[in-house]
């Protein structure tokens, strides 16, 4: 500490907020910037040694704050030659539209270069520029190129296209120039587009995830700040400031609550917190203790409070009423069980409120939009900001003096525990469901439905809460086996509020991803996602549950996300053999061959379902293709066929694998058999096979 005149009465004031809070880290606050130094060292190290690199990471994890205040400020200059941070878009003001202005490549040279001569009008020509001036200068070093939120390319109405031809201008780039090197900095669900594209897959990326803070680095994103503005935190205080933000609590329509503790913290969710605190704090505080923590009132509190601002913040920007805003927030995107419900763009729940106050409530981290079968899905950006609602829309009513209206819906019934008899009371209710079990195995669909309605009546009469719950879960199977998937989540989720009820977290995770399951089925990909998510929330060491969803991340376009998630299976069951298969499908997806066929081969080696080994198979028939061997490709499709003759994932990978060979007239064959094949392809396999067509023209 800076030593006072003693004679100084005037109160120590904090000359700076050490938390930036929302917005991303700058440069200038790199003295600030903490809790990421094994990801810097390997972004910085990646993008100096490798041609592209890409960076990717969900809404609001970092990645802008990690590349300017952190990997930026520790290359030397003297290394490289390093561009300014590029973009793909104009600037625009709060809640207005962004514009590609000019098209992507303008924006993107006039970021680099404000001062670019009007006849570049490409990378290529810019880079050759860029050369030309450091060879004849005697600089000759790497240029280090980055463009940061690349995504943005596929937020326009043309945006697939804009983007497709964005990579073909940059690829043809690096292809030429091997001094460039390429850092892409860009939202986890448009990775996919990025790994479809031929050209650009070609130069082999590295593709580097980064997920939310770890405890250690979440203590350094802590602590180490408050140090630079010297206050400090008295021992253990940080540690329980870093519990309460590893822990989300819900609560549905009955109020009941649950709490789900996480391994990650979400950068922005410190940011807030230690914001929120900091403001608290007296001026004169230059130690946190245990007793000011508990004062401050918490990490839920400060998010209702972030929440109750920005409602605040919209509704004078935009001119719209902040009770309404905040009770249309707690209608559209929460729940009755307490999670958060996704509305599409154009649907009457979103048109209820104008689009400029949607696109601010999505600038400021409140909402989050995803892309879904050529639609545009929002929702609340994470899991905390439920209860946020809840509170901010209880605090506004009560100071407001208004009462709080109810979702549609009454809520079940909650027992407070499970009141569950002897086993020998309900004997003919125990043989009723083990009945109606062996009926569906045997396929006799009708006696099994018999049998676990007569179950489920004893059990409800009994008051058995527990059992009723089992039983809805053996109705689920069997109502899903008459291929009723609608009547079986109905089934599964009534079991589900029944398992919440319990705390029973091991019976409601297996019903959330008995659900997930159904949503695969249907093809609903980012419904399954998230399902299988909060099953994993519950039972973070749950195979079956990791596995679910990172198929369903795979699917909806994430499969970086899925990549990560299977491995996590893997580290808790290495012989799991659809997480092995399914990570072995991602890696051959992505061109990572070598590493696919060693996932795959292994999965091959365990029971697989015929429909599963056919994927195996055609997975492995790609991969082999893009190593150069081709006899052993032909002979591993040729089995995958045999399998699933008509299955279109085969029919698309095998025009991946004629797309390799040069075999243009067979592309086009099996690409249009996938096409129109049953099931049906998801929307990313369908929109890469789209492409595929495209690049045939």
């Amino acid at each position: 500490m800076n030593a006072r005149d003693p004679e100084d009465n005037t109160p120590a004031r904090r000359v700076r907020l050490p938390f930036p809070g929302t917005r991303p880290f700058r440069r200038e606050d790199q003295r600030l910037f903490f809790g990421r130094a094994p990801q810097l060292r390997e972004i910085q190290g990646r993008w100096l040694s490798d041609r592209i690199v890409v960076l990717s990471g969900s809404v609001a994890v970092g990645k802008t704050s990690l590349l300017r205040a952190g990997v930026l400020p520790a290359i030397d200059s003297g290394d490289a030659d390093v561009l300014p941070v590029g973009r793909v878009t104009a600037p625009r003001g709060p809640g207005a539209p962004r514009r590609v202005a000019g098209g992507a490549t303008a924006e993107l040279l006039r970021s680099w270069n404000s001062d670019v001569p009007p006849p570049i009008t490409t990378v290529m020509e810019f880079m050759e520029e860029r050369r030309a001036w450091l060879d004849t200068s005697g600089k000759s070093r790497p240029t280090l190129a980055c463009v940061d939120q690349l995504e943005e390319l596929y937020r326009e109405p043309s945006g697939m296209i804009t983007g497709e031809q964005f990579l073909d201008e940059i690829s043809i780039a690096v292809e030429a120039m091997p001094a460039i090197h390429l850092l892409l900095v860009v939202r986890q669900d448009a990775v996919g587009a990025l790994a479809d594209h031929k050209r650009f897959s070609q130069l082999r990326p590295r593709y580097i995830e980064l997920r939310p803070l770890d405890v250690g680095g979440a203590l350094e994103a802590i602590v180490n700040p408050a140090r630079e503005s010297e206050v400090s935190f008295a021992s253990g205080t940080a540690e329980r400031l870093t519990r309460d933000l590893q822990t989300v609590t819900f609560r549905d329509i009955a109020g009941n609550t649950s709490t789900v503790y996480r391994d990650e913290i979400e950068p922005l969710h410190l940011q807030i917190a230690c914001g929120n605190l900091w403001a608290a704090l007296p001026a004169t505080t230059d130690l946190i203790t245990g007793e000011r923590l508990r004062a401050w009132g918490g990490v839920d509190k400060a998010m209702a409070g972030f929440c109750a601002a920005t409602a605040a913040e919209v509704a004078a920007e935009t001119g719209t009423s902040e009770g309404r805003l905040l009770d249309w927030l707690r209608l559209t995107f929460l729940t009755e069980r307490g999670t958060r419900a996704s509305a599409a763009a154009g649907s009457l729940p979103l048109a209820q409120m104008p689009a400029d106050v949607v696109a601010a409530l999505a600038d400021r981290r409140i909402l989050t939009a995803e892309h879904r079968d050529d639609e545009v899905w929002y929702r609340l950006s994470h899991d905390r900001l439920v209860l946020a609602v809840l509170s901010a829309n209880h605090e506004y009513q009560r100071a407001h003096g208004g009462e709080r209206a109810q979702r549609p819906g009454q809520p079940f019934a909650s027992p407070a525990a499970d009141a569950s008899p002897a086993a020998d009371a309900l004997p003919n209710a125990d043989a009723l469901q083990a009945a109606a079990e062996a009926a569906l195995r045997d396929g006799d669909l009708p006696a099994a439905e018999r049998s676990i309605i007569d179950a489920l009546d004893k059990f409800r009469a009994a008051g058995n809460w527990r059992r009723t719950a089992d039983a809805r879960v053996v109705q689920a199977d069997i109502t899903r086996a008459r291929g009723d998937l609608t009547g079986a989540e109905h089934r599964l989720r009534e079991a589900l509020s029944i398992f919440i009820i319990l705390e029973d977290r091991y019976a409601a995770a297996q019903a959330l991803s008995a659900t997930a399951e159904l949503h695969l089925i249907a093809g609903d990909y980012a419904g399954a996602a998230e399902l299988s998510r909060h099953a994993v929330e519950r039972m973070p060491s749950d195979v079956a549950a990791l596995t679910g969803l990172a198929y369903a991340q795979w699917q909806s376009g994430s499969p970086a996300d899925a990549e990560a998630t299977f491995g996590q299976a893997l580290r808790w069951d290495t012989s799991t053999a659809m997480a092995l298969a399914g990570r072995g499908q991602v890696r051959a997806d992505l061109g990572r061959y070598e590493s696919a066929l060693d996932d795959l081969d292994q999965a091959l080696r365990l029971d697989l379902t015929p429909e599963a080994e056919a994927d195996t198979r055609s997975a492995r028939a790609l991969a082999l293709a893009g190593l150069g061997r081709v006899a052993d490709s032909a002979a591993e499709l040729e089995t995958s066929v045999r399998l699933a003759p008509d299955r279109p994932r085969t029919r698309l990978r095998a025009g991946r694998i004629a797309a390799i060979l040069g075999h243009r007239d067979e592309v086009r064959e099996e690409i249009e058999r996938a096409l129109g094949g049953r099931p049906t392809l998801s929307s990313v396999e369908r929109e890469s096979a789209r492409r595929i067509l495209e690049s045939l023209r």
